[in-house]
C-alpha cells in the first residue's frame, strides 16, 4: 500500500471513530500511545479482538526504539556538519533508517507476539526495506509538519500512527 492510501483510509477511519482523536495524557506516552494502538486495531478488526496488557514494557521499548533512531539522527548531524550544513536533511534519512526497523513492534507488542523487535526486523526485510523507507518517510514529514498546524497538531499525529497500523492489519500481520 502506498503512504497516500494508507492516510486516506486513516482519515476515513478517524471520521468514523471522532473520539480516537481523544487520547488521555499521561507521562507514560508509549503506554498511552500502545493502549490507543489497540483500540484502535480492535476496530479496525473487531471479530478479532486484543486485549490491552498494561503490564508489557511499552516505555522501555519505546524508548529503545527512539533513544537508538535519536542516536543514529544525532551521529549524522555530527558527521554532516563536518562536511557542510546543506546536508543536513539527510539525517533525516538516518532517523528513519533505523526507525523503520522497529515500525511494527507496537502492533506486535499489542498482539503480544513472541521476540517482537526480531519479527519487526523481519517483517521491514520481508515487505523490502526501501518499500519500507518510502512509505514510513513521507507518512513521518506528514506528521511532522502537522504539528506546525496550531488547529489540531496532534489530528496529523493520530493520521500518521493508525496509517501504520492499517499498514500493518491488511498487509503484514498476515504474514507472521
Amino acid at each position: 500500500m502506498y503512504y497516500l492510501q494508507l492516510i486516506r483510509k486513516s482519515k476515513e477511519h478517524l471520521q468514523k471513530y471522532s473520539a480516537a482523536t481523544q487520547a488521555p495524557s499521561s507521562i507514560f506516552v508509549f503506554t498511552a500511545g500502545a493502549a490507543w494502538m489497540c483500540k484502535r486495531m480492535n476496530e479496525l478488526e473487531p471479530e478479532k479482538p486484543r486485549i490491552f496488557n498494561p503490564h508489557i514494557r511499552y516505555e522501555w521499548y519505546g524508548i529503545l526504539k527512539y533513544g537508538i533512531a535519536l542516536l543514529a539522527f544525532g551521529i549524522s548531524v555530527y558527521g554532516i556538519m563536518k562536511i557542510h550544513w546543506a546536508w543536513l536533511p539527510v539525517s533525516v534519512l538516518a532517523f528513519y533508517g533505523i526507525e523503520i526497523l522497529f515500525l511494527f513492534l507496537f502492533p506486535l507488542l499489542i498482539e503480544q507476539k513472541p521476540d517482537p523487535l526480531r519479527s519487526s526486523f523481519k517483517m521491514i526485510f520481508h515487505i523490502g526495506y526501501l518499500r519500507a523507507l518510502s512509505v514510513v518517510v513521507p507518512i513521518g514529514l506528514y506528521m511532522a509538519i502537522g504539528l506546525l498546524r496550531f488547529k489540531s497538531p496532534l489530528y496529523y499525529w493520530y493520521v500518521g500512527c493508525l496509517a501504520v497500523v492499517i499498514w500493518y492489519d491488511d498487509e503484514v500481520r498476515t504474514r507472521l
